[in-house]
């Protein structure tokens, strides 16, 4: 009866330990914090300059023809009189151009942001590819993106972001962001490499 009693008690034993196995090997799992990846892309930030630059120049060149044409406005009730025939005509072009200019700018902030979400896209793609070929090379099955940084009574939209965030507790050996970063930078600088 106890032979009977010790298989039993070391079938189970073999069953708790394979599953304890099988269970390690399947939460094999990783973080990243993407935000703090993408801060680190010098590609992806120059290219996001170079956006926020054509904006800002977008911006001052429709105002400085939204400005002329209130000048042309201005000089146009000084030359006719509001009911005239010449004033009606060249205010209706003012406005056209006024169309214009409004249509052309909406077309032009379209571009720009078709243009940062073709960056956004690429980046991630890359940091995909960083990232696929870290977790093959260290059996990581699974990871998870999580906003790092720190909560802050001052600052509710910090408080928001880290409760509604899906990892609530993470070991710091389960960050990858910056093995993931400095493998980039490698890459780039040619030296070492991923």
């Amino acid at each position: 009866m106890y032979a009977t009693q010790w298989k039993a008690i070391a079938i189970g034993a073999f069953f708790l330990v394979a599953l304890s196995s099988s269970i390690h090997a399947q939460t094999n799992v990783a973080i990243i914090d993407l935000g703090v990846v993408f801060e680190n892309h010098s590609g992806f930030q120059s290219q996001l300059e170079r956006l926020r630059q054509e904006a800002t120049s977008l911006q001052q060149a429709v105002a400085q023809e939204r400005q002329n044409l209130q000048f042309k406005m201005e000089q146009l009730s000084a030359m006719y009189a509001p009911e005239s025939a010449e004033f009606k005509q060249a205010e209706k072009d003012l406005m056209v151009q006024d169309a214009n200019i409004t249509v052309e700018a909406r077309s032009k902030v379209r571009q720009l942001t078709t243009e940062e979400a073709r960056i956004h896209y690429q980046t991630y793609q890359e940091v995909s590819r960083y990232v696929e070929d870290y977790c093959s090379k260290n059996n990581i099955r699974l990871v998870m993106r999580y906003a790092g940084g720190q909560m802050s009574l001052d600052d509710p939209e910090s408080i928001m972001h880290q409760i509604n965030g899906a990892v609530v507790f993470h070991r710091q050996d389960r960050d990858i962001t910056q093995v993931i970063v400095q493998s980039m930078k490698s890459a780039k600088t040619g030296v070492g490499g991923n």
